[in-house]
């Protein structure tokens, strides 16, 4: 299975750690508490309702029987209805403080790989493009939307480990040599240890990530030389959509390129660098990846090249 499966309420809501779920079990076990004692409470008020035996004695038998169905009833009837109040407010509670703890990872997420990226992309938009594009090349691979909103999101962290590369490489102008190409290479490696050994899927996707984005689909990448489908799905959506959005960008050690030949440096890797139904794909949708570049995109670098991308 490529992608974990994950409880459909809210999605990513399994992706709690065990003491977020801790915090949410005792909200249950809280809930449940108020439920059993206001369920209690009504059955005692039931015992002290004096039976219609003991006041309607000339009613018959019939009657009595039927006064007691109608007490039985109206037992039944209030107290559902109650239950079933109680029961609705508490599991609302409990989901709202999931929600609570899974946007404030969201968060903590975001941040982290912006503090990250600031370092050599002052904007933050690499990785919001980044995650965006795997979002779409993911739809368009056909995961389901729960499974892309896990992709978009881990993706944020492809470079996470560049926290440990420094400035002199990280920032330099022009082309690095052997050396620093392998300390750079560390990147991925790094990124995975930082990441590893989550209980999350989030953070266990954004992991798989950070390891193999550079890897190539001929074998030829790093760090650990996979191939074709050995190379896990996610990795492959990240490769391809980060080194479309590093081409189409401005750094200090190079200049950008357009979006149509960023498509055509990507194409001539097809089979080679990147999964070749990926390419297909990023060519079939690129006036929805074109978008994005707009939306997200540094303006003093892609005014000149909107022309061209429309």
């Amino acid at each position: 299975m490529l992608f974990p499966r994950r409880h459909q309420t809210l999605g990513l809501n399994s992706e709690l750690n065990p003491e977020e779920r801790k915090l949410v079990d005792r909200k249950a076990t809280i809930a449940a508490l108020k439920i059993t004692l206001m369920y209690a409470l009504l059955a005692g008020l039931s015992i002290l309702v004096p039976d219609p035996s003991t006041r309607w004695s000339g009613v018959g038998e019939t009657g009595v029987l039927e006064l007691k169905l109608v007490k039985d009833l109206g037992f039944v009837f209030v107290t559902s209805t109650l239950l079933c109040l109680g029961v609705h407010q508490h599991h609302s509670a409990v989901l709202r403080a999931q929600a609570l703890l899974l946007r404030a990872r969201r968060e903590i997420v975001d941040r982290l790989a912006r503090a990250v990226e600031f370092r050599d992309d002052q904007t933050g938009r690499h990785i919001t493009r980044v995650s965006l594009y795997c979002g779409l090349l993911g739809r368009a691979y056909g995961l389901s939307e729960e499974d892309c909103e896990l992709l978009e999101l881990a993706s944020k962290l492809h470079d996470v480990g560049k926290i440990a590369i420094p400035d002199s490489i990280l920032l330099k102008p022009g082309r690095l040599d052997d050396g620093q190409r392998d300390v750079m290479r560390t990147h991925t490696t790094v990124g995975a240890k930082i990441l590893t050994e989550s209980p999350t899927p989030l953070v266990r996707m954004a992991e798989t990530i950070a390891l193999t984005h550079h890897e190539r689909w001929d074998g030829s990448g790093y760090p650990n030389g996979l191939k074709q489908t050995e190379i896990p799905l996610a990795g492959r959506i990240a490769a391809v959509t980060d080194v479309f959005d590093a081409l189409t960008s401005r750094r200090s050690y190079k200049e950008s390129i357009t979006n149509i030949d960023a498509l055509e440096v990507i194409h001539l890797e097809k089979g080679k660098q990147f999964d070749p139904n990926l390419v297909d794909l990023l060519e079939l949708h690129l006036p929805q990846f074109i978008a994005i570049r707009s939306a997200y995109g540094e303006p003093d670098l892609d005014d000149a090249e909107s022309s061209v991308a429309a």
